[in-house]
């Protein structure tokens, strides 16, 4: 996939507060390593928005290469006030090839099992109780 397509965010488990498929659109660069993009259908006073941004931590021998997606949603409040959530998912790939990339997809994979494969699950994540 070029850089610049637009990204599709499939939802295998719609919930009240919105689900289904969304198409992010890149709408510019913040900086080297870092892209941002639009769903679709928002709108700037409301925006629904994806991340990415690449970068590298640490010094010879124990340096990461540090990879970051935040969805980040903003919605008005009763009292006009814009109000911010986020989600950002965070890989730290040493460049060591002791871990590779396979076992860095295979964590992403499994964090995102255990939060998608289970309302409950997801419930108890974001009320802090696993």
């Amino acid at each position: 996939m070029a850089f610049s397509a637009d990204i599709s965010a499939a939802s295998g488990t719609p919930t009240a507060a919105g689900g289904g498929a969304l198409t992010f659109s890149l709408t510019g660069y913040a900086g080297p390593g870092k892209s941002n993009r639009m769903e679709t259908t928002s709108t700037p006073a409301a925006p629904y928005t994806l991340e990415f941004s690449h970068r590298t931590e640490g010094s010879s021998g124990s340096r990461r290469f540090v990879r970051t997606a935040t969805f980040r949603k903003i919605l008005i409040n009763s009292a006009g006030t814009p109000i911010e959530g986020s989600v950002t998912l965070t890989a730290r790939v040493p460049e060591d090839a002791t871990i590779t990339q396979t076992h860095i997809e295979e964590m992403i994979s499994r964090v995102a099992n255990v939060l998608a494969a289970d309302a409950t699950n997801r419930a108890r994540f974001v009320r802090g109780e696993v």
